[in-house]
């Protein structure tokens, strides 16, 4: 019984070492330059776009990544930005899923910089702007959170960071 067990977990441990290869064993040089002309509108690092046009797809899950390029490609969700660059000419299956794990495991900090009290306006949404882009929105924060907490995140969790397929907001 202890036998089998052990087997098992040795099983497990070598399995983990397969699954985990694709991730390791992955050539970001050739990534990087697959991911070129993304970088025109998500940014180099996949912060997004500079007003909030284009989201940020850094450190989302490499299944959902995976999952919208091919979504693009075969038209079922239709962006005209994203139309020339997810063709299976331009991005065939082996590049979506270079470029998906490059992304995913890119992480970029969400705190927000400490900031001296000489630090002017600009200063401070220059240093913002390197982290978040958050294009400004009119609303009730409150309110917000009210409907976020009511209508979003049963899917995308209570704080935003997404769940499952569901991506990070």
């Amino acid at each position: 019984m202890a036998q089998a067990r052990r087997f098992k977990q040795l099983l497990a441990i070598l399995l983990g070492g397969v699954l985990a290869l694709p991730a390791a064993a992955l050539d970001v040089e050739r990534t990087k330059e697959i991911y070129g002309p993304c970088a025109a509108g998500h940014g180099p690092f996949g912060a997004g776009g500079k007003r909030g046009e284009y989201p940020r797809i850094a450190g989302q899950s490499s299944k959902y990544l995976e999952q919208q390029l091919k979504a693009f490609q075969s038209q079922g969700r239709i962006n005209l930005p994203m139309d020339p660059y997810t063709r299976e000419r331009e991005l065939p299956d082996e590049d979506m899923k270079l470029v998906a794990a490059y992304m995913a495991q890119v992480e970029l900090p969400t705190r927000p910089p400490v900031f001296k009290a000489s630090d002017d306006a600009l200063a401070r949404l220059l240093a913002m702007e390197k982290i978040m882009v958050v294009p400004r929105a009119e609303g009730d924060i409150d309110q917000g959170q009210v409907v976020y907490q009511k209508n979003c995140a049963v899917c995308h969790g209570k704080t935003g960071k997404g769940r499952g397929m569901f991506p990070m907001l």
